[in-house]
């Protein structure tokens, strides 16, 4: 590659990252971000990269999806590559999703225990 500088502008990287969101998987995500920080890939193309493996993250649905998002925006941030507002959001939403469900899960058990202890000393 290094005698062709050329060709790695020539990666279809969206069709990189559609494989990647298919499998499931960290290492493809990995793959195609060090390929665009060694090659000096456009910055509007790490930004996408950075930021489908933030949704991928989200799209987990968990606290372990949010804790890795998180890691990758400061990483992104290290590393001077913009992360886009959708991706931003989806973590948002996530957040408020989990802490209205943790929320949620709090009350319902408290009111459980409450009937319990009602039921105890009858």
């Amino acid at each position: 590659m290094a005698q062709y500088p050329f060709i790695p502008r020539h990666v279809d990287v969206d069709e990189m990252l559609h494989e990647a969101m298919s499998q499931k998987t960290d290492k493809l995500f990995l793959l195609i971000l060090r390929f665009c920080l060694r090659f000096d890939i456009d910055e509007y193309i790490k930004s996408k990269v950075i930021g489908q493996w933030i949704v991928y993250q989200c799209d987990k649905g968990n606290s372990e999806g949010l804790k890795k998002a998180n890691e990758l925006i400061i990483m992104a941030k290290d590393l001077n590559i913009p992360v886009s507002a959708d991706a931003l959001q989806n973590c948002i939403e996530l957040e408020n999703n989990l802490s209205g469900l943790s929320s949620l899960l709090s009350r319902i058990t408290s009111v459980i225990l409450k009937n319990t202890d009602s039921k105890r000393s009858r």
